[in-house]
Order: C-alpha cells, then sequence, then structure tokens
C-alpha cells in the first residue's frame, strides 16, 4: 500500500473504528480502554485493554456480544508453567 492509498483508506477505517467503539461502550461501559483499537473488518482482532490484565486481542464481533477480558472471565487458558504453578499452590510437592 503506497501512502497516497493509505491516507484515502485512513478516514474510512477511522470511522469504522470511531463506530466500533461507541458501539463497545454502549456494551461495556467504560470498563476497558480502546485507544489501541484499529477497526478493519468484524472478524480481525483489536487490541483492547483490560484496567486489570492489559492489553488483550478479540475479534470485534466477540466484543460486542459481551464477551470479556478472558483472564478476568476465568476462560484464559494456561500455558504449562501457569499449570505448574497453581499445581504447586493447591498439592505442594506431592507430585513431580
Amino acid at each position: 500500500m503506497t501512502e497516497s492509498n493509505s491516507k484515502v483508506i485512513a478516514p474510512a477505517m477511522q470511522s469504522k473504528t470511531e463506530i466500533f467503539i461507541q458501539k463497545a461502550i454502549a456494551v461495556h461501559g467504560n470498563k476497558y480502554d480502546y485507544s489501541l483499537v484499529f477497526y478493519t473488518r468484524n472478524s480481525d482482532n483489536v487490541k483492547i485493554i483490560c484496567p486489570v490484565h492489559g492489553i488483550f486481542e478479540q475479534t470485534p464481533k466477540s466484543h460486542l456480544r459481551g464477551c470479556h477480558c478472558l483472564k478476568c472471565s476465568g476462560k484464559a487458558r494456561s500455558n504449562t508453567p501457569d499449570y505448574i504453578e497453581k499445581a504447586k499452590k493447591v498439592h505442594g510437592d506431592k507430585y513431580d
């Protein structure tokens, strides 16, 4: 994309971004910071800032349906080191 093309596309994208942010605030109130959002399509992830857990990515479609930060909702997938740490808190050194 050339610089001249990006100047032509930018106002349309900005408008879609602003519309998404207005809709997101209508659904979630002022819970999240949308300063990093750049909306392109409903199925492309946008960056949203959770005041507790920081930046997370989610599709606009999911966010407008009411989906929240996965860590806040307890639905985040944990990785192996996180799982081991949680297991040690519960079971101590009982297992290897």
